[in-house]
């Protein structure tokens, strides 16, 4: 996979890091909520792979998960807060994080820990590989598909 590709600002060609693309991708959950960020940042045939859950292949795989999410869980945006991030090369980022996922509609909220690995072709994630513990409660963005003891539909 090669690496970022550049970005313009102002008409201007400005250098995408692979970092950047993945700050971008992070920052936009909280401001612009999962759907916008994820149109803004996978490429078109990222991959997604969840610990434990069948691999998710191409854009429209992926929305089509995110939507089933944000159906049951009622939770379109996170915050998030980088704990760790390392760069291998210009393309693969590796991030260690906490994300307080959350709704403006109602104040049913929940925290996560995540580990994630990127990899980045043309100033897009193409890989996005998620790990989490063992915790029953789990969840996964690119799954959604909770495990029935864990779900519960939020009155709006």
């Amino acid at each position: 996979m090669s690496g970022a590709s550049a970005a313009t600002e102002n008409g201007k060609k400005m250098p995408t890091t692979a970092e950047t693309v993945v700050r971008n991708f992070y920052k936009d959950w909280g401001e612009v909520g999962f759907k916008e960020a994820y149109i803004r940042h996978l490429h078109p045939d990222v991959v997604l792979q969840n610990t434990g859950r069948p691999d998710r292949e191409g854009i429209d795989a992926v929305l089509g998960a995110l939507e089933k999410y944000i159906e049951i869980y009622c939770r379109p945006f996170a915050k998030v807060t980088l704990l760790h991030l390392a760069t291998e090369g210009d393309s693969t980022v590796i991030t260690e994080r906490t994300e307080h996922c959350f709704s403006p509609d109602h104040d049913d909220t929940h925290d996560g820990h995540f580990a994630s690995v990127f990899e980045i072709e043309d100033g897009k994630i193409r890989r996005w590989a998620e790990f989490w513990g063992d915790d029953p409660a789990a969840y996964s963005f690119g799954s959604a598909l909770p495990r029935p003891e864990t779900y519960r539909k939020v009155s709006k």
